[in-house]
């Protein structure tokens, strides 16, 4: 099995089982289910605008590694996920809520 597809099949247990906790349950997002639920985000970003302000993406932003993703800021409240795309060198951050919302996405870090 290739590192790429034992990659993609990580995220995509990844994000079955962060979307599962985090919406089974109040407060219990994790690290690891904020950036599973932030990486599931920007893929549906790829298909249509989601109304965050960053628009739609382009089809680049599809193919999410977890070396992508990194949690740049968590309080008692909410998770900051940074995604960055490696073709093109541009990050997407999204303020993931211990509820499992993605409140916001924008192109820089200033929530």
């Amino acid at each position: 099995m290739s590192k790429q597809f034992a990659g993609v099949l990580l995220i995509l247990a990844s994000l079955y089982t962060g979307i599962v906790a985090a919406h089974s349950n109040h407060g219990t997002v994790t690290e690891h289910s904020a950036m599973a639920t932030a990486a599931r985000t920007v893929q549906k970003m790829t298909l249509k605008d989601l109304g965050y302000g960053v628009g739609k993406l382009d089809e680049s932003w599809k193919k999410i590694a977890p070396e992508q993703l990194s949690v740049v800021e968590q309080d008692d409240h909410f998770y900051i996920v940074a995604v960055k795309n490696a073709g093109t060198d541009e990050t997407v951050y999204l303020k993931v809520m211990l509820n499992g919302d993605v409140a916001v996405a924008s192109k820089s870090n200033d929530f």
